[in-house]
């Protein structure tokens, strides 16, 4: 199954090329700075969130799909 990673970091990028995962990069383009919450574990998990729900709407066939913050 292919396998998204839904984020631009070139961090998270090379994580999953050391893991010799075969993976494709798909930026979500959300305004992170406009999600707020002052509880940190919160607030990852709504920015993540966000980059999935805007990624879906783009996403065509199964795949497996990889946001984080």
């Amino acid at each position: 199954m292919k396998i998204i990673l839904g984020s631009a970091s070139e961090a998270r990028k090379k994580i999953m090329e050391k893991m010799s995962l075969e993976f494709s990069v798909m930026p979500s383009g959300i305004d992170e700075k406009a999600i707020r919450s002052d509880n940190p574990e919160k607030l990852v998990l709504l920015i993540s969130r966000a980059k999935a729900e805007e990624l879906i709407k783009k996403i065509t066939k199964p795949v497996i799909l990889i946001t984080a913050d």
